[in-house]
């Protein structure tokens, strides 16, 4: 970053896809899961490596993951363990501890199979896990409490399904969802510029409000970045023309 230019690392381990990569409180990159493709089949991945910036290496972690997942989403914890949410064959979750470099499974297990979904970090310390339901029907996001290990319905649901759209935190302590596409139970499929908050007083483990506002455009797979002044930074996604970035 010093000289804004890109260099070459050592190689990985694993050549992957779909994959995540979560910022670690030493510093260190926790790279986990994916997928490659052999022979035109898809090979899920239930390793994980390190990768150490000060030496520009990366070392295997020795212990596997509990489920082969890809298009999944990793939640850095209040107290630095990492919580692994979705794109698995089962609604089966786990925590990677840094500390001992193991995966265990949650106490309990999601509520929903989910897969391109969001996973927030809430000012309670808890998760906000919303959308990615292969369900379309099923509308209502779920609450992973660390404390317990365990997942809880949201009290109310959004107001559309949502896969692969896109979350950031607002004051008060709540999260906008934004955009994403919704798939119908015959099949088709509508890109979304609508948003939904959820709203952390409501009820008793918080609830969808639909926001007024929609997107300028359609959005899938964008991304979106709060700013100093308030804002967000959209941008991205596939859409109609989503090579035009928006604030909001």
């Amino acid at each position: 970053p010093g000289d804004g230019t890109f260099k070459v690392t050592a190689a990985m381990h694993h050549r992957r896809a779909y994959h995540t990569a979560t910022l670690l409180e030493d510093g260190r990159v926790l790279v986990c899961g994916g997928l490659y493709v052999d022979g035109g089949q898809n090979v899920y991945l239930d390793v994980a490596e390190i990768y150490d910036p000060t030496q520009g290496t990366w070392a295997e972690v020795e212990d596997l993951m509990v489920r082969d997942r890809a298009w999944h989403v990793v939640t850095r914890l209040e107290d630095g363990r990492l919580l692994l949410t979705g794109g698995a064959v089962d609604r089966a979750a786990e925590i990677f501890d840094p500390a001992t470099l193991t995966f265990t499974r949650t106490a309990g297990d999601m509520l929903d199979n989910r897969s391109g979904h969001t996973a927030q970090l809430l000012d309670s310390g808890a998760v906000l896990v919303s959308g990615g339901s292969f369900d379309p029907d099923q509308l209502k996001g779920e609450i992973f409490f660390p404390a317990t290990g365990t997942f809880e319905w949201t009290d109310s649901p959004m107001s559309i399904g949502r896969m692969h759209a896109a979350a950031v935190p607002v004051p008060g302590g709540g999260v906008v969802i934004l955009g994403g596409m919704y798939y119908t139970a015959g099949n088709s499929i509508f890109f979304l510029a609508s948003m939904d908050l959820f709203d952390p007083t409501q009820g008793t483990y918080g609830g969808y409000v639909q926001v007024a506002n929609v997107m300028r455009d359609t959005r899938v797979a964008s991304s979106v970045t709060a700013l100093g002044d308030g804002g967000w930074l959209i941008a991205g996604g596939i859409s109609v023309d989503a090579s035009l970035p928006e604030l909001r």
